[in-house]
């Protein structure tokens, strides 16, 4: 049976194959679309999506912008062509183009997920992290927004903070591999960054008591006088360690 030719079962056919994820299949379909009507922007958002998941972001990018010329408020084409250019790299671009997604909808958390890519990709994760925050609270399922987050705050070292977001990526899905990598990878660098900080300094080993035991130590005689400054030198250590301790936090003031 030959295909239909007329524009909404060629726009039928095109949505099916990119639910089953056949890019090729779709931009063939919607390319017969757009023959016959050029001026449908969900033609276009179609072949943009369709160039997008097939890696041809160039042309992904081409026709979302024609989307944003034919419906300049359409939110979701400031979107997709932020993510597109997230992919080409061009993160300046997607931030810029996010941005005037915000302006026009504030309450898209896509906006400020890909806003939250790009800053990270541009080593600005402290920019990141309000852009994922704002985008669950948008919408607090979006187990990509915590798994995100959790890697910005990886970033910055604040391992704490991470291990909570890629556990609460997990309440969403149990299932979500990139945060179960994360939250191991967060909890071993916590964990081997306990075993490497002691606020006591290098502890002696049992092996070093028992050297320093066997060691035959000379006895001083002392006079008078250098009892005396030895006391006061001792007095003078016991003070400066105590200020520097109080000023660390470790003892009460």
């Amino acid at each position: 049976m030959d295909a239909p030719v007329d524009f909404d079962g060629l726009c039928k056919l095109g949505r099916r194959a990119l639910r089953e994820r056949k890019p090729k299949q779709a931009l063939q379909f919607f390319e017969q679309a757009r023959l016959l009507d050029d001026s449908n922007a969900d033609v276009h958002e179609s072949l943009g999506t369709a160039h997008f998941i097939a890696g041809t972001y160039d042309e992904a990018v081409k026709h979302f912008q024609r989307v944003q010329k034919l419906e300049p408020r359409r939110s979701s084409a400031f979107v997709n062509l932020g993510a597109a250019y997230n992919r080409k790299g061009d993160y300046q671009k997607a931030i810029d183009v996010l941005r005037r997604c915000v302006s026009v909808d504030k309450k898209c958390a896509e906006a400020y997920y890909n806003i939250g890519i790009a800053y990270r990709k541009l080593k600005q994760p402290a920019l990141a992290v309000p852009a994922y925050k704002e985008a669950i609270r948008l919408n607090p399922n979006m187990a990509d927004a915590y798994l995100n987050l959790g890697n910005a705050y990886a970033e910055m070292n604040n391992l704490q903070q991470a291990m909570i977001h890629f556990k609460r990526a997990l309440e969403i899905d149990p299932d979500f591999e990139k945060a179960k990598r994360g939250l191991a990878e967060a909890e071993a660098a916590a964990t081997a960054g306990k075993k490497a900080i002691s606020p006591f300094g290098r502890l002696v080993s049992d092996q070093d008591l028992a050297a320093a035991s066997a060691a035959s130590v000379p006895a001083r005689n002392l006079s008078e006088p250098e009892r005396i400054a030895d006391r006061q030198a001792l007095r003078d250590i016991h003070s400066s360690l105590k200020n520097e301790m109080q000023g660390l936090g470790w003892l009460a003031r």
